[in-house]
């Protein structure tokens, strides 16, 4: 069970992603997109150190650790949505952003369905959205040249 309550985690983990910069007018700068991956992927990095960093020790805990990963991405999400990517990445960044934005929606159901006292659910409910979703996470994250934000340890 230990491993099927880490392996949600990490589903949450897997689809979180980060990034930031800006220029000091107020106003982000265009990046290059060298930049904006090497951005992305070193955020995706400390995200992804930080979500390990709650697994749960039990079932009973599943909901509290999907809880913050889902609090660590809902702050770092906006961080990729600031960043101003190239004209040549503007479209695949932004879809990138919604993706993750559904998984993160999906993330906060499955933690609310665990502290509810249905882990099974939410691992249930997590797996789904991994089926739905990943291929096109995937797909986008390949196209952009990250590295980092789909890597689970």
């Amino acid at each position: 069970m230990h491993v099927r309550i880490l392996g949600a985690l990490g589903l949450a983990a897997i689809f979180s992603l980060t990034a930031c910069g800006s220029s000091g007018s107020g106003t982000p700068a265009t990046l290059t997109k060298a930049e904006w991956v090497t951005q992305a992927n070193a955020i995706c990095k400390d995200l992804n150190d930080r979500s390990h960093a709650v697994a749960p020790k039990s079932e009973a805990d599943l909901g509290t650790a999907m809880t913050k990963v889902s609090e660590i991405a809902s702050e770092d999400i906006p961080k990729i949505a600031a960043l101003k990517p190239p004209a040549e990445i503007q479209t695949d960044a932004a879809a990138l952003v919604t993706a993750y934005n559904q998984i993160n929606s999906a993330l906060k159901a499955a933690a609310a369905t665990a502290t509810a006292g249905d882990p099974g659910g939410a691992i249930k409910a997590m797996q789904a959205s991994e089926t739905t979703l990943k291929p096109t996470v995937t797909a986008l994250e390949t196209r952009l040249g990250l590295t980092e934000c789909s890597r689970s340890s």
